[in-house]
């Protein structure tokens, strides 16, 4: 009874033996467990399912023996399960939605860590960018400010010349004074007119001629002065101190100063380099007067609260170069050994040493200069 036989035309008949089962059953790529499972659900002799493979069901239907009713063999009918067509449809689009979904993530992760790295790289070499370019910058300013300073020197040394020329005029007067005053004793003396009194006024003279001069000398050996530091000055005694060297020298020319001063508030700045830009302005006045040989010739010199203008009556300057006489080594004095550097020095000191700004600009008589500070 636990063996039965089938023959040729019993295919789709299987019967309960478990040899025959691990022999004959068409499902030899499925594990042993499998078999297992199929041989004890046969034993329980009731009709039963199993998923064959390739979308296939098999079913096992029970055939009992007409008598003793038991169950001697199993008819296999195989069936297509388009459920499970469908599930395992669905299950390979998922694992595929799965696979790409996963690439897609390491993908993304990869390029989020190589961007992190090439960012961070970026950054690093930003920062020493930045550093470096700190370091240049620093370099370059400290670079621009050796040149502004050698510069300003070169500017002051080639105002000696003609310091020299304003000593001259500045000491003509008192000297020539002196004399006159020496030779009225001298006669006197001659003559036996000589008297205390007169050589007491004489002299006297003497002495203030003497100390004119003595205060002449001081204001250049100041102006050549280098500033270390800011003191109190104001606009106007920057103009009487300037005027105290070149005003002599423009008065012998045959030009007129005015003088509106009006500006006496003291304020922190560098007297000396102040009078270097003022200076420069009415010697630029005083030779465009000359060159175009202006009749009544004047310069008029103003101060007003932080605020000092140069002008002249000399007609403007051309409206074509305006805007280029600040730039350095320009000049219109060119075939006069100009050097271009009187304006942009003048420029570069009010601007970046003072902290203010010099300016020109045209009226109905001539060029204005205005510092303000």
């Amino acid at each position: 009874i636990n063996r039965y036989y089938k023959d040729a035309e019993e295919s789709p008949l299987y019967y309960k033996d478990i040899n025959s089962i691990e022999r004959d059953f068409p499902f030899s790529s499925h594990n042993r467990i499998f078999k297992k499972d199929i041989a004890k659900k046969m034993m329980s002799e009731k009709a039963f399912s199993m998923y064959a493979g390739d979308n296939k069901i098999v079913s096992f239907i029970p055939l009992k023996n007409i008598e003793d009713k038991k169950v001697v063999a199993y008819f296999k009918i195989y069936s297509d399960n388009k459920q499970i067509e469908a599930i395992f449809f669905s299950s390979n689009i998922f694992k595929a939605l799965v696979v790409l979904l996963t690439f897609i993530f390491l993908y993304i992760f990869h390029r989020a860590y190589k961007n992190r790295l090439v960012l961070e790289t970026t950054q690093k070499e930003l920062q020493e960018l930045n550093h470096n370019l700190e370091k240049k910058i620093a370099t370059e300013i400290e670079k621009n400010r050796k040149k502004d300073q050698q510069l300003i020197e070169h500017s002051r040394l080639a105002q000696m010349g003609e310091m020299i020329s304003m000593i001259a005029h500045q000491w003509r007067q008192p000297l020539s004074a002196i004399a006159a005053v020496g030779v009225h004793i001298e006669l006197q003396a001659m003559l036996n007119t000589l008297d205390n009194k007169t050589v007491i006024i004489e002299t006297k003279k003497i002495a203030e001629y003497v100390q004119h001069l003595s205060t002449t000398i001081d204001d250049f050996r100041n102006f050549f002065k280098k500033d270390k530091e800011q003191k109190d000055i104001s606009m106007d005694a920057v103009v009487h101190s300037s005027l105290n060297i070149i005003e002599a020298s423009i008065s012998d020319k045959g030009i007129t100063i005015i003088k509106e001063l009006n500006s006496d508030k003291l304020f922190k700045s560098y007297p000396n380099e102040l009078k270097q830009v003022v200076l420069n302005l009415l010697k630029n006045a005083e030779d465009i007067l000359i060159e175009k040989e202006m009749k009544n010739p004047t310069i008029t010199i103003c101060t007003e609260d932080f605020s000092i203008s140069v002008s002249d009556n000399a007609g403007g300057v051309p409206e074509e170069i305006i805007t280029k006489i600040f730039t350095p080594y320009f000049s219109t004095k060119l075939e006069k050994n100009g050097t271009g550097l009187g304006l942009y020095m003048s420029k570069t000191i009010i601007e970046d040493h003072c902290k203010g700004s010099l300016s020109v600009k045209n009226d109905e008589s001539g060029a204005v200069f205005t510092i303000k500070l």
